[in-house]
């Protein structure tokens, strides 16, 4: 009789920096999963901004 695959081991997230470039003036907000604000910045069009490492986010269209 055929073994069934092993399981492989369910990977973590992967903990990195995350850049988001917007392409036109953009107000940006990170919100915890609680709907708690963790940080806020206005970015220009062509600007970039580093989403920490170990935040959890969601991006919306707010328009």
């Amino acid at each position: 009789m055929a073994r069934p695959p092993a399981a492989e081991a369910v990977k973590p997230p992967a903990r990195v920096d995350t850049p988001i470039s917007v392409r036109t003036n953009s107000w940006v907000e990170l919100r915890a999963p609680n709907g708690d604000v963790l940080a806020q910045t206005y970015l220009r069009a062509g600007e970039t901004y580093v989403v920490p490492a170990g935040i959890g986010y969601r991006i919306y269209d707010a328009r």
